[in-house]
């Protein structure tokens, strides 16, 4: 994979300036509860709650950069010195924040011009109050509910009665 086609990979917005204007961000979309996560003195993941205005049910949102996978991608472009892997490493979390920054962005643009629903715009990022697991892995480990399964209709129309 080219380099080139990272979207953000040159980034100089410091990590702490994405993160903080991601929680500016969805502050000022309604968030509540908004919690940061931090290893070794550096956040590593947000989490928020936001109302579904359709259901009117709180939903948990997780922003997870994941900067290890950011990490391993970049490195696989070539950068072997110990300076190189330690820059790398800082790269990675810019890349991966400012992402999210973008990424968020986006979402709650559509959400405001009524384009997407909370839900669709933040499944892969909303995790189950009770388990605490992403929404998306269960649905993949329910095959039912994934397109193409057998009784997927039986789901839903069991959903709807």
């Amino acid at each position: 994979m080219a380099t080139t086609n990272i979207r953000n990979y040159t980034s100089e917005v410091p990590a702490e300036q994405s993160i903080s204007r991601i929680e500016a961000l969805i502050a000022n979309f309604g968030a509540q509860n908004v919690s940061k996560a931090y290893e070794h003195g550096q956040c590593v993941r947000m989490t928020f709650t936001i109302i579904d205005p359709d259901s009117q049910m709180p939903l948990d949102i997780v922003l997870d950069p994941r900067e290890d996978q950011v990490y391993s991608v970049l490195r696989g472009e070539g950068f072997k010195t110990d300076r190189q892997i330690q820059t790398l490493r800082q790269q990675a979390r810019r890349t991966a924040w400012k992402n999210i920054l973008d990424l968020l962005s986006i979402q709650l643009t559509m959400l405001r011009l009524q384009q997407r629903s909370i839900l669709q715009s933040f499944l892969s990022e909303t995790v189950d109050q009770r388990s605490g697991r992403p929404l998306h892995q269960i649905i993949s480990a329910q095959r039912k509910l994934l397109p193409g399964a057998n009784d997927a209709a039986d789901v839903i129309d069991a959903d709807n009665a």
